[in-house]
């Protein structure tokens, strides 16, 4: 094929590098994407934290019989492993709100001025 054939393949890779572009912009999604990235490393960390923490607790109790204080202590693990995991959900979703509120409220400070 001649060049004048590949020209016309130029236009249509820059429209749709123009339409992903404008579609990132308008959805946000390198943005999410990040903050879905930093949420996950968040919550591997917390499961990795919890695996060590219930290994490290199973064999420092594993030459005895367990006691009311062990299972307590058990419960507490739980508890605190929770809490985390509901933290570390909670703020991304209270990002995610903000963000998509911002987007929001920007948009319609666009059409405003048009």
């Amino acid at each position: 094929p001649g060049r004048k054939d590949w020209a016309a393949w130029g236009f249509v890779a820059l429209a749709a590098a123009g339409a992903c572009f404008s579609a990132n912009a308008l959805f946000g999604g390198t943005a999410s994407h990040v903050a879905y990235v930093k949420a996950q490393l968040r919550i591997e960390h917390l499961i990795v934290e919890s695996r060590l923490g219930w290994t490290e607790m199973v064999a420092a109790s594993s030459a005895r019989e367990l006691n009311e204080e062990d299972l307590t202590a058990r419960f507490n693990f739980f508890r605190v492993y929770m809490e985390g995991l509901s933290k570390i959900v909670n703020e991304e979703t209270s990002q995610w709100e903000k963000t998509i509120l911002d987007e929001l409220a920007a948009a319609a400070t666009a059409k405003a001025k048009k």
